[in-house]
């Protein structure tokens, strides 16, 4: 399958996944109850999909990819963590879009530290597709901000915001990284330390949820101290198991992606769907106005990025 239409699938089940989120706001629901159950009911989805088919278990587990996917998990909780936030701090729409703009990170990382022999280069229609990308996000973030009347910025939002952006850039850039732990034709480099065993590969979506959810529920603990809602509990096992499919698309999208085009474009790509998608949703569930114009430059960046 073509690493453009799954990052397209993955975006469509990401998109439903904030979509419950704002649901569960609407049912006077907390994000932090929210994100503790969808982590788990990722969890649970990740170990029947990834690790059940692979029994005995013994022969399949890889602690150096744990150990990644723990990493990975971590990462994911602070990202959501600086969000929430910078959300708390200042206007929502341009805290997102710092998120989402997170997704450029790893294309310029990748080539700037890997380069050709590993698969990674830019061209002048990849590098205009991003900037076009970002800067339909911030315009649509900006629109949206001002119809809130939310535009007050602080030291303490800009901060998180900027921790948003690296953690989504870096997480990011390890789904890439991980691609190359279980291909043994890559270069050897400085940066790839160690390899590791193509079954123990299913371990790192179980490793990086447990984690997040062991973050998660720490956090919920802490800042609560309550039990969770109904809205929480529902709509948060339905997200937990969309959001599987999200990163399980995601993730295959770095696997099969051969071209520089395509490792360059899979994640602004992802970025831009998002923006688009998350926009019709809104206007069709919430009555909310489009900035057409701002999409438009996002549907150009894609289309510039992707095909030139």
């Amino acid at each position: 399958m073509s690493s453009y239409l799954l990052v397209f699938f993955s975006a469509l089940s990401a998109a439903v996944g904030l979509f419950l989120l704002r649901k569960v706001l609407d049912y006077k629901g907390h994000p932090s109850g929210y994100l503790s159950i969808f982590y788990f009911f990722t969890f649970l989805m990740a170990l029947v999909m990834n690790v059940r088919a692979r029994v005995p278990f013994s022969e399949t587990f890889d602690l150096k990819m744990g150990g990644v996917g723990i990493f990975a998990g971590a990462l994911a909780v602070a990202m959501m963590f600086s969000v929430g936030r910078a959300l708390k701090l200042g206007p929502s729409g341009i805290s997102f879009a710092f998120q989402n703009s997170g997704a450029v990170l790893p294309p310029l990382v990748m080539v700037l530290l890997f380069q050709a022999p590993f698969g990674f280069a830019l061209t002048i229609g990849n590098v205009l597709g991003m900037g076009l990308v970002v800067a339909g996000l911030f315009w649509a973030a900006n629109s949206s901000s001002e119809e809130k009347g939310k535009n007050k910025l602080s030291r303490k939002w800009a901060l998180y915001a900027i921790l948003s952006f690296i953690f989504q850039g870096v997480l990011l850039c390890l789904y890439q990284w991980k691609c190359f732990l279980t291909c043994h034709s890559v270069p050897e480099h400085g940066l790839i330390p160690f390899k590791c065993a193509e079954s123990g590969e299913c371990w790192f979506m179980p490793a990086m949820f447990i984690s997040a959810w062991i973050f998660q529920i720490l956090i919920f603990g802490v800042t609560l101290r309550r039990g969770f809602h109904l809205s929480e509990l529902l709509l948060g096992c339905v997200g937990g198991i969309g959001n599987t499919f999200t990163t399980i698309f995601l993730l295959q999208a770095t696997k099969v992606a051969h071209t520089p085009s395509e490792k360059a474009m899979i994640f602004p790509l992802f970025a831009g769907l998002m923006i688009l998608l998350c926009s019709f949703s809104g206007r069709l569930f919430y009555k909310e106005r489009i900035n057409w114009p701002a999409n438009l430059v996002c549907v150009a960046g894609i289309l510039i990025g992707t095909f030139i």
